[in-house]
């Protein structure tokens, strides 16, 4: 155990040194760090909401509050809605040389 341990912190130390000299890992950490407090308000905002399947008015809410978040953010969210079923958030950032997608 303790080899697997020895090695995996190995492998991970340098990726820990690669964000002291990348500067877009730098610039982010500083962008984080002078934003933090309206960062955790609004997560924790979103928590506040409750996120039950079953109960719709709430997972409505939730769904709204994203489409907020991410209008904010310069996107153009869009909210789907299929009768009988919890609503999905739909918003992309088309980045040109992109290889892959990511989904939440």
């Amino acid at each position: 155990m303790t080899r697997y341990l020895l090695a995996l912190l190995i492998c991970l130390l340098p990726a820990v040194g690669s964000t002291q000299t990348n500067p877009a890992a730098q610039a982010a950490r500083v962008w984080r760090q002078q934003h933090e407090r309206p960062i955790v308000d609004e997560f924790v905002a979103l928590l506040s909401i409750p996120n039950i399947a079953r109960d719709r008015e709430n997972i409505q809410r939730n769904a709204d509050a994203i489409v907020v978040m991410m209008e904010k953010r310069g996107l153009a969210p869009r909210l789907v809605s299929v009768p009988g079923a919890n609503p999905i958030v739909f918003g992309e950032i088309r980045t040109p040389g992109a290889t892959r997608t990511i989904a939440f």
